[in-house]
């Protein structure tokens, strides 16, 4: 806990001073307060960051030296001393020891419960793999072909592998996911501070719903308490779409240059894309706010083009020398002449087997000869919340048509849209897809609490369904649907003198009484003082060594069976911390080390049988 709160605090200053360069760069008058200021250049420097350890591991393995030579140099290229210490003295005039007490107290509560042992599936995986390929060998030419997983492109991966190193070995799993918790809950508080101050936008209210919707998801998986990509995209969605309801509240900018504030979003979407790409569509979202924030000029347009494609270069990168693919798990542009590519055939199974098992159940039982749309029936009982939060979506946009518009409304309406339809056609899981399905929710939640009125009792019920769908009959669920039902009456009575914190603290009431109960019930949480939780360890047993080639790689042991529960007994398709390379199941059956002098770190190869 301790070093976590070391690290946390290490990286917010530097990350801090990186994007307060960015942000004078910019002239972003826009957000002139301070919090938001604060916030938006931690998340900006933190972006550059983790796209440059992503490029980097093109080369050299990463560590916390490689880590430290980025950010210092970032550090140089963005430093103004006029610039940096005048954001300091402002900071320092509107901080006072009730801000710093809070934010202490928030850095424990958080450090506590990252610290625990990391349970999320893919983190045993995948994730971590990666992470450790990572830092102990970088990228290398045909990864994938080991396992399809260790070939998606990250920067949030690449991030954690740099702290991977030293007395954080298999404990900094948490690191960055927690970091990114802790920042979204600062803003969040940010935001409620203004809003029962009466001091509110309508960017505040959306800020604040947005988190009751994804935060209580992202705990319900274990999200937080690991590398999760998911949690990177997420919360990085909350921040850009608030950003793009801040700046379309502004006049249009006039410059001709397109280093302005309207390429904010466009950063933050880029680092967001290299984190995962399913945020693609936001991508695309803010490179039309960007192109239509003011009069087409297109000198402007094609320089913020060429600015986005360059942060794209290390995904790019990434992919191709893992896969041979630039947009994998796409097959669009595989280059197949690589001997190291997974090809292009390889790569439509592995699509349509990621498809299967967000349609279906992983691994993939979709029935024999099934009919295209046959999914849908299973995904709908598979998926309830992802259900709710869509109809709500579907409901929230006729209701929206027939509002006075707001500034920014259609960008998020499309972005809602589009990135519904794109995570339903690939993977429509809720993880994936909360970072669309809430935009819509959000804002129509957002103009009815920002107008007072008494129709902002939806908030309650959509937070509090999204938050505990998943609950069956129970005394539980029968408390919070009664209180749900107090509290929705009490605010359509009283909903003109009723204050924001009392609204607020119904609604923090409401999406925590679940995950305060299973921590305080749960026999496995444990405080670690110092360091985190060490990753999960395996015992040898549960793996056998086997050879191709001049290759020798760890498998589980599909026939071992360990006991997870009492009574309950599994079998284990993971490697967690096991030794490189291990794999669940090689993707090609015949392949070699591709330079056998460099051992693994020269990556692999296929050995193509010759046609007859």
């Amino acid at each position: 806990m301790l070093f976590l709160l070391i690290i946390w605090l290490s990286l917010a200053l530097t990350c801090w001073f990186i994007g307060v360069g960015i942000l004078h760069r910019l002239e972003t008058e826009s957000f002139w307060k301070q919090g938001d200021r604060t916030i938006l250049a931690i998340w900006l420097g933190l972006s550059f960051i983790a796209i440059s350890l992503l490029g980097a591991s093109l080369f050299v393995p990463l560590s916390p030296i490689i880590g430290l030579l980025i950010t210092i140099g970032f550090l140089i290229i963005t430093y103004h001393p006029q610039n940096t210490h005048r954001e300091i003295n402002t900071i320092l005039a509107h901080f006072s020891w009730r801000w710093g007490g809070f934010l202490s107290f928030l850095m424990l509560i958080l450090a506590a419960f990252a610290s625990q042992k990391v349970i999320a599936y893919d983190t045993g995986f995948y994730h971590f793999p990666v992470i450790k390929w990572l830092s102990e060998y970088g990228v290398v030419p045909g990864l994938s072909l080991i396992h399809y997983t260790l070939g998606y492109p990250s920067s949030w991966l690449a991030l954690a592998a740099s702290f991977n190193a030293w007395i954080l070995t298999d404990r900094a799993t948490t690191v960055t996911g927690g970091f990114a918790v802790f920042l979204a809950l600062v803003q969040f508080a940010i935001c409620s501070i203004r809003i029962i101050k009466q001091k509110q936008q309508l960017s505040d209210w959306f800020f604040v719903i947005s988190t009751f919707l994804c935060l209580p998801v992202l705990i319900w998986f274990n999200l937080p308490v690991s590398p999760s990509p998911d949690v990177a995209v997420t919360i990085l969605a909350m921040v850009i779409t608030w950003a793009i309801l801040v700046l379309a509240g502004e006049s249009p900018n006039p410059k001709q240059t397109p280093f302005d504030p309207y390429l904010i979003p466009i950063i933050l979407a880029t680092a967001a894309v290299t984190s995962k790409l399913s945020a693609l569509p936001l991508l695309l979202t803010a490179a039309v706010f960007f192109s239509f924030s003011s009069s087409l000029q297109w000198k402007r347009i094609i320089g913020g083009g060429i600015f986005a494609i360059v942060l794209l270069f290390p995904l790019f990168g990434y992919a191709i020398t893992a896969t041979g693919c630039p947009l994998f798990p796409s097959s669009l542009f595989c280059l197949d002449f690589l001997p190291w590519s997974l090809g292009t055939d390889t790569v439509q199974i592995i699509s349509q087997i990621l498809k299967d098992c967000a349609r279906w159940t992983c691994p993939p039982t979709a029935p024999p000869n099934y009919q295209t749309w046959e999914w849908v029936i299973n995904w709908l009982q598979q998926e309830k919340r992802a259900v709710f939060l869509i109809s709500c979506s579907i409901l929230g946009f006729f209701v929206l048509q027939k509002k006075e518009r707001v500034p920014g409304q259609n960008y998020l309406i499309g972005l809602g849209a589009i990135g519904t339809i794109f995570v339903m056609y690939g993977s429509p899981y809720l993880r994936i897809g909360i970072t669309y399905f809430f935009v819509i929710p959000a804002l129509l939640i957002a103009i009815y609490c920002q107008q007072r009125s008494p129709w902002q009792i939806t908030g309650i019920w959509v937070i509090v369904g999204t938050a505990n769908l998943w609950l069956n009959f129970s005394p539980t669920f029968v408390l919070l649907l009664g209180l749900s039902t107090i509290f929705s009456i009490v605010i359509w009575r009283y909903y003109r003198t009723i204050k924001a914190q009392l609204f607020l603290g119904f609604l923090l009431l409401l999406v925590s009484l679940v995950p305060l109960k299973t921590a305080l019930i749960s026999s496995e949480n444990q405080i670690h003082w110092l360091l985190p939780d060490r990753i999960r360890t395996l015992n040898p047993s549960y793996f056998v060594q086997r050879k191709i080639n001049d290759i020798t790689y760890l498998i589980p042991d599909p026939n071992y069976r360990w006991e997870r529960s009492p009574g309950f007994f599994t079998s284990e398709d993971r490697c967690w911390n096991a030794e490189l390379p291990c794999t669940s199941e090689l993707i090609h059956q015949n392949i070699r080390l591709r330079n056998p002098e460099k051992g693994l770190a020269g990556g692999f190869v296929r050995i193509l049988t010759p046609k007859k």
